[in-house]
């Protein structure tokens, strides 16, 4: 398990080498809730998602793609 911190710097670092590659044609925006940014999740549990992302989203268009992502932190009762 890491943090969504450590989760987001190691996806940042993925995307710097995708962004070498497909130059002005990938960009990316990334909104988290600080309140977030300590909760557990699966290591590398983002990475393939985006993987995906640009497989599906950027490889067959010659446009400019934009990969959002946004995590917050929700609570939620259990009765």
């Amino acid at each position: 398990m890491s943090s969504l911190k450590e989760e987001l710097e190691y996806l940042q670092l993925y995307l710097e080498i995708e962004k070498v590659r497909f130059g002005y044609r990938l960009q990316t925006n990334i909104e988290c809730a600080e309140d977030a940014m300590q909760l557990k999740l699966p290591s590398l549990l983002l990475q393939p998602v985006v993987e995906n992302a640009i497989k599906f989203g950027l490889y067959d268009t010659v446009g400019e793609v934009t990969i959002s992502i946004f995590a917050g932190k929700k609570m939620r009762c259990l009765k």
